[in-house]
C-alpha cells in the first residue's frame, strides 16, 4: 500500500479549522471524512481496515475484527466513493485496497466470507447480514460512479448466490438464520422470533437499489421475497407498517428494512409498499428526537445510546419520501442533517488529555483480542473525521461505551452526501431546493444564510422555474428576484415557486427565525435545548467529555464550492 493512502492528523488540521468557522460546510465536512475513511487503515495488511477503537485504552486502540473484511470494507468503500464524487478528490491507493478487500473475501458462488484469522472464526464463515450489505453497496455505487465492470459482475453473482441459499415459498422468502453453516442450512424453517436483527432485512435495500440501476429482476424478486417475510410473519410490525416494541433489539436493522421496502415500493411501482413505508418511518421516528437522535438499540442501555447508522437510514427515508410521497418529510431531513449528524463528526480529541470526574466503563474489548490485531498508532490523529459509534444527545462519546466504529463513520460520510445530493433536484424541469444548505449545481448556485438568518439566494444558470422549499410554519415568505419585487411568486406545497426566470437571475427567498426552548427527557434525565429555526445551537447540561451544540448564534454563511465539470453525480438512495 502506497505511503499516500496514510494520513496523519495533521492533514486534517486546515478543515477542522474550517468546519468549526462554517460548520454547514457539507464538502468540507465531506474532505474529512476521507481522511477517516482511510486513517484507521493497517498498510501491513494492504489497508484492511480497523473496525473498531476503544478511545479509554491507554494509550487507545485500533482492533482487527471479523467485521473488516466485507461489513466495514465495503461500507467505507461505497462511503469514499460518494465523498470523492463532493469534493472533486481523485480515487488513491485506498480505494484501491478496499476493492481488493471486498474481491477476497468473495466465494465462488458469489457470497461474502469471513476468512479465518487470529481474530475471526478458526475457518470461514458466511454471515448473511452486514458482510452481504456491505459489498453490494460498494459495488453499486462503483458501478454508478466509475463505471466498474468487475464491480457489477461481482454483483450479479452476489445477488445469485443470496437468491440460491434463500429458502422459497412460493413469493415469499427467508434466510433461516444469519451464519450459514458450510454444509449449507441444516434446517429450512423459518426463523423464530427475532433477536437483535431482523434476518435478511439488510439486505432489502441494496437488492431494491442494485435493481433500479441494472433492472436485475433477480434483485428485485429477492428484495420482494424477504419482504413479504419480514412484513407478514417476522412479529416486528403490525399490518400498517407501526413498529412493534418486540421487534428486532437493534433500531438499525428496522430502519434499514424500512428504507428497502420504501425503495422496492419506488422502484416496483407498489404505491401499497409505499404507504407502508411512510407508517413505519412515522413509527421509528418516536424512537428518536426531533433532532436527530435515534438509539443503537430499543431496550436496555443502548436505548439511549446514539446510532449514526440508524440516523442515516431515517435521513434517506426522509429524502426518499420528501420526493415522492409527502414533501413536509424534508423538514426530517434537513433537521436531521444540520443537528445530529454534522454535531456527530468528531473533530478533536482533547478531553483525553484532560483531568475529568466521569465514571469511564472499565470493560475493554482490545484484552480478547492477539497482539497482530492491535495498533495504537497515533489512532486518535487518524480518528479525525470519523463519526461517532455510541454517542449521548449531548456528547460525542458515551463514558459507558467510549469507541469508535468505523461503520457509524461510513454511515456519516454517506450521509453527508445524502444531503449534499438531494438538496437541489431538477425534477420534470423545475429547479427544487428541497434543503437550506449552499450548493453549486448545473442548473442553479444556492448560497444558505441558515441559520445566522431565515435566507437562501439561488442564482439561476437555466431557464425555467424554480421552487425553494419554506419551513413548515411559514406562509408569506419575503421573495426578491434580482433584488426587487417584479412579480409574484405562488405558495403551495411547501415551496414558493417562481416562473419565467432566466439564466443570472438572482431570487432571494426569507423568513423569520423563531427562537425558542425546548425541554426534552430521555430515559428519566431532562435537559433543554435552544433553537433558532430548525437549528438546534445549545443543550443544556452540556456533555462532559465531548459536549455537542456549543454553536455561536453568528454562525458565517457558506459559500458555495465551485462544481467541477468533470464531477457525475450519482444517486445514492
Amino acid at each position: 500500500m502506497s505511503s499516500e493512502t496514510f494520513h496523519s492528523g495533521r492533514d486534517a488540521t486546515g478543515l477542522i479549522q474550517a468546519i468549526r468557522s462554517s460548520p454547514f460546510d457539507l464538502v468540507a465536512r465531506a474532505e474529512l471524512a476521507i481522511h477517516a475513511c482511510t486513517g484507521l487503515t493497517n498498510p501491513e495488511r494492504d489497508g484492511q481496515p480497523y473496525s473498531f477503537a476503544e478511545l479509554h485504552a491507554e494509550p487507545p486502540v485500533a482492533m482487527h475484527t471479523a467485521w473488516d473484511y466485507s461489513d466495514v470494507s465495503g461500507t467505507l468503500l461505497d462511503a469514499l466513493t460518494l465523498a470523492r464524487i463532493m469534493t472533486g478528490r481523485p480515487q488513491d491507493g485506498a480505494d484501491a485496497c478496499f476493492a481488493r478487500i471486498l474481491a477476497r473475501s468473495q466465494r465462488d458462488d458469489g457470497l461474502m466470507e469471513l476468512p479465518a484469522d487470529p481474530w475471526t472464526h478458526t475457518a470461514p464463515i458466511v454471515e448473511m447480514e452486514w458482510s452481504q450489505r456491505g459489498a453490494l453497496m460498494a459495488w453499486t455505487t462503483r458501478l454508478l460512479a466509475v463505471d466498474d465492470a468487475d464491480a457489477q459482475q461481482r454483483a450479479l453473482r452476489l445477488v445469485h448466490g443470496l437468491s440460491r441459499h434463500a429458502v422459497w415459498e412460493g413469493d415469499t422468502c427467508w434466510f433461516p438464520a444469519s451464519y450459514l453453516p458450510s454444509g449449507g442450512w441444516t434446517s429450512r424453517s423459518a426463523p423464530g422470533k427475532m433477536g437483535e436483527l431482523l434476518i435478511g432485512g439488510q439486505i432489502v435495500f441494496p437488492l431494491a437499489r442494485f435493481a433500479a440501476v441494472t433492472g436485475s429482476d433477480e434483485s428485485l424478486k429477492l428484495a420482494n421475497g424477504l419482504i413479504r417475510f419480514l412484513r407478514e410473519r417476522s412479529g416486528a410490525f403490525e399490518e400498517d407498517g407501526a413498529i412493534r416494541s418486540n421487534t428486532a433489539g437493534y433500531l438499525h436493522s428496522t430502519t434499514c428494512f424500512v428504507l428497502g421496502v420504501l425503495k422496492y415500493g419506488l422502484v416496483a411501482d407498489r404505491r401499497d409498499y409505499v404507504d407502508w413505508a411512510y407508517t413505519a418511518y412515522r413509527s421509528a421516528s418516536e424512537w428518536g428526537t426531533d433532532f436527530g437522535f435515534f438509539p443503537h438499540g430499543m431496550k436496555g442501555k443502548e436505548r439511549w445510546q446514539g446510532d449514526v447508522c440508524a440516523l442515516q437510514d431515517m435521513i434517506e427515508i426522509a429524502l426518499l419520501l420528501g420526493m415522492h410521497r409527502d414533501p413536509t418529510c424534508f423538514a426530517d431531513a434537513e433537521r436531521f442533517g444540520r443537528n445530529q449528524l454534522i454535531e456527530a463528526q468528531i473533530t478533536d480529541f482533547d478531553w483525553l488529555y484532560k483531568p475529568l470526574e466521569v465514571k469511564m466503563c472499565q470493560e475493554t474489548w482490545w484484552g480478547n483480542s492477539p497482539p497482530e490485531a492491535l495498533s495504537t498508532d497515533d489512532i486518535c490523529g487518524r480518528a479525525l473525521g470519523t463519526f461517532a459509534g455510541w454517542h449521548a444527545f449531548n456528547d460525542a462519546i458515551d463514558p459507558a461505551s467510549p469507541r469508535l466504529m468505523q461503520r457509524s463513520t461510513g454511515a456519516g460520510a454517506r450521509a453527508i452526501y445524502d444531503l449534499w445530493r438531494y438538496s437541489v433536484t431538477r425534477p420534470e424541469g423545475a429547479v427544487m431546493v428541497n434543503l437550506h444548505f449552499s450548493r453549486d449545481t448545473r442548473w442553479a448556485t444556492v448560497t444558505s444564510y441558515v441559520p445566522r438568518e431565515g435566507r437562501v439566494e439561488v442564482m439561476m444558470k437555466t431557464r425555467g422555474v424554480l421552487a425553494v422549499r419554506l419551513p413548515p410554519d411559514v406562509t408569506d415568505p419575503d421573495v426578491m428576484v434580482n433584488f426587487s419585487r417584479p412579480r409574484q411568486e405562488t405558495v403551495r406545497n411547501g415551496y414558493a415557486w417562481l416562473e419565467a426566470l432566466q439564466p443570472g437571475d438572482v431570487v432571494s427567498v426569507a423568513w423569520p427565525l423563531t427562537e425558542r426552548v425546548v425541554r426534552y427527557n430521555m430515559g428519566g434525565v431532562a435537559f433543554t435545548g435552544q433553537w433558532r429555526g430548525d437549528t438546534l445551537l445549545k443543550v443544556n447540561p452540556a456533555g462532559r467529555l465531548n459536549p455537542l451544540y456549543r454553536r455561536v448564534p453568528d454562525i458565517p454563511h457558506v459559500a458555495p464550492h465551485a462544481m467541477a465539470s468533470h464531477i457525475k453525480e450519482i444517486d445514492s438512495i
